[in-house]
């Protein structure tokens, strides 16, 4: 690359942060247009403020320290903004996508007001000073890291097209469902009561963010030291198919165990394991997420001073809808071969976002020439 400049990030967008309306959650109407905030989508409301591509940055909250999720990203189409996130669009000098690759990389610590609530005002986030090169050499790495990004996003609507299958397949089939007592069908165990050490990597200590409707996100999880990995899993190691779920807080929540995965259950997270091979995991997870067990945990749910919670020890005799006997085992094959297909996506997607990260710095840096790895990534794309 050539013609590198340092600029501040003022000199080289337009801010549109006048234009931003937050709406209160009790005051919003349901329709099809994403309402953004800090960290990305936190609603879908009936009305929109912007159309078109633009670039938002977060505003304040604690992963402006954490960096636990980008503080950048690209919202494109018709959506709503509260005022938690800074709304840009790129210039003749800046390409605003190759702008949210490298707000990854800025260390903005040092332009972060607040002691208790981390807050980068707009006169901060302008005053940021970055090294860029000239605006082709920009498109080329966008094109190259793009690419990238849309095979994980591809895999992402993949996935969900293929848990949407599964949802109604398992509707299908129990449109007269037997309720059958949990401690029937499955083995119960819970996790540890307490946060052991975390570390950059080792088996998975898993979370219950991490449980998403139906999928393991492990990008949601930490590492566990190795040497602690024994202690944590002496009462239960989850396994390949087993049905997570969470019993206090965001209760209702379930995932099923991909294979390949060595990890231990986290605190508030329970698990289910199937008896009979008749009813797999995926045709208990999807019971689990049925509208009528949804409605028994409601129901059975023990409201508390500070939490909510499910009261495991009486879960075995809870009954759970499933279908007719002779469908069971059907069943249980086509909901295991979509969650397989659900696993494949999401490993290809990690081993991309690995290799997206790995580039991201080198070719924002100059280290790396987009010529030299584009070769790489059309072989995985």
């Amino acid at each position: 690359m050539a013609d590198w400049e340092v600029v501040r990030l003022g000199e080289v967008t337009r801010s549109f942060d006048a234009r931003r309306s937050p709406v209160k959650a009790q005051e919003r109407v349901a329709g099809p247009y994403p309402y953004y905030g800090a960290s990305g989508i936190v609603d879908y409301v009936d009305g929109y403020l912007f159309d078109g591509d633009y670039l938002l940055v977060a505003e304040d909250g604690e992963n402006l320290r954490t960096r636990k999720t980008p503080i950048a990203f690209i919202a494109s189409g018709k959506f709503w903004v509260n005022n938690h996130a800074h709304i840009l669009q790129g210039s003749e000098k800046a390409n605003a996508q190759y702008l949210s690759y490298l707000l990854r990389c800025v260390d903005v610590s040092g332009y972060l007001s607040g002691s208790t609530q981390p807050k980068l005002t707009q006169a901060a986030l302008n005053s940021i000073q970055v090294k860029i090169p000239d605006r082709l050499s920009q498109d080329a790495v966008v094109e190259v890291l793009g690419a990238l990004d849309g095979k994980i996003a591809h895999n992402e609507r993949m996935r969900d097209t293929a848990l949407s299958l599964a949802d109604a397949f398992y509707e299908s089939s129990a449109t007269s469902p037997v309720p059958e007592l949990i401690g029937d069908l499955a083995e119960l165990f819970d996790g540890p009561h307490a946060t052991p050490h975390k570390t950059e990597t080792g088996p998975w200590f898993l979370s219950i963010s991490s449980l998403k409707n139906g999928y393991l996100d492990l990008s949601e999880s930490a590492h566990l030291a190795e040497e602690d990995f024994p202690r944590w899993t002496r009462r239960v190691q989850p396994q390949a198919g087993d049905v997570l779920f969470s019993y206090e807080t965001r209760l209702g929540d379930a995932a099923l165990m991909p294979p390949g995965v060595r990890g231990s259950l986290g605190r508030r997270m329970a698990l289910l394991r199937s008896k009979s091979a008749a009813v797999s995991g995926a045709l208990l997870l999807h019971a689990y997420l049925s509208p009528v067990f949804q409605e028994e945990i409601k129901r059975r749910t023990v409201h508390g001073a500070t939490v909510d919670r499910l009261p495991l020890k009486e879960m075995p005799g809870w009954r759970i809808p499933l279908p007719a006997e002779g469908e069971r085992e059907r069943l249980s094959a086509k909901l295991d071969a979509l969650h397989a297909f659900v696993t494949q996506a999401a490993n290809e997607s990690r081993t991309l976002a690995d290799l997206r990260d790995t580039l991201l710095p080198q070719l924002l840096s100059g280290k790396l020439r987009v010529k030299d790895v584009v070769r790489t990534v059309e072989e995985v794309v």
